[in-house]
């Protein structure tokens, strides 16, 4: 496993526990104090530095860059190895193991087992597009949620293989899956598409308000179009943190509409900006929990 912080400092899971360099991989450093277990085989970090390790015995936090770690499994059940971590906007941690999907909404502290709808409990990947959407890869195939983990569905057609191993998706939504056997597949369109709600050519660029507004936990956003042009549309918490890509793509003249999810975001005053060609407009919506 490999993880880098917002220093660039990059941290190194192996058989041996973790590593760290300070210096772009030239020299490495073993800071393994306080992990009971250093079969490490996944590392993930959030916005303020923590760094998550999921080993083969459960799960370690460090606060302080790596120095120390803490052991984090209150609701694991014992001996469940941790194979892939992955963290939404909202900060919500997820862990994928040998027993399912875990998630922890307090940073580690208690961890919740959210298998439903999980026909396989072996996961080996986990990915979270723009939209929240969060993505399992199991000895079973794929499968999405939609609502933070509480349920999730299974999403397989058109592969041939069903060992996925490794997940990830790309700035424009689509979700490649890495198999065991039979190479990566990718999903025929994208997970956070946008649709296109007219084809006439617009006279003008436009971004309008989002609806509803205040919203929970989804509220759609439309714009125009009145050339072909290179789309960003972000979603920036109050302090101008990205939480959302919704749209990065090259676009035809006309009206769109997207949905934004705001699942594992607190409530607060959150930006949306749209920028298409040399036009840029910002606007603002609320989340209301």
């Amino acid at each position: 496993a490999v993880a880098i912080n917002s220093s660039g400092d990059i941290f190194a899971g192996t058989a041996g526990g973790v590593f760290r360099s300070t210096d772009n991989g030239d020299n490495w450093s073993e800071i393994n104090t306080g992990l009971a277990n250093t079969d490490i085989r996944a590392l993930a970090i959030n916005s303020n530095d923590h760094i998550f390790a999921g080993t083969a015995g459960g799960l370690f936090r460090s606060t302080d860059n790596g120095d120390n770690w803490l052991e984090i499994n209150a609701g694991l059940p014992t001996n469940t190895a941790v194979g892939t971590l992955a963290i939404n906007s909202g900060g919500d941690v997820f862990a994928g193991s040998n027993r399912g999907v875990f998630r922890s909404t307090d940073n580690g502290n208690n961890w919740n087992q959210m298998n439903t709808g999980l026909t396989s409990t072996r996961v080996a990947a986990l990915a979270i597009n723009s939209l929240g959407e969060i993505f399992a890869g199991t000895s079973g195939g794929v499968f999405r949620s939609t609502d933070n983990g509480d349920n999730w569905n299974e999403i397989n057609t058109g592969l041939t293989n069903s060992n996925v191993s490794a997940l990830a998706t790309n700035s424009t939504g689509h979700i490649f899956a890495g198999t065991s056997g039979a190479g990566v597949f990718r999903s025929l369109a994208s997970t956070t598409k946008v649709e296109e709600v007219a084809s006439a050519r617009p006279s003008s660029f436009v971004l309008e308000q989002n609806y509803p507004n205040p919203f929970n936990p989804s509220t759609t956003i439309e714009f125009a179009l009145e050339k072909r042009s290179p789309v960003k549309l972000k979603v920036f918490d109050i302090t101008g943190r990205e939480v959302a890509r919704l749209v990065d793509d090259m676009l035809t003249p006309g009206s769109y509409k997207v949905v934004f999810n705001a699942t594992g975001l607190p409530s607060g005053i959150y930006f949306y900006r749209i920028k298409a060609g040399k036009y840029t407009h910002t606007k603002k919506l609320m989340l209301l929990k």
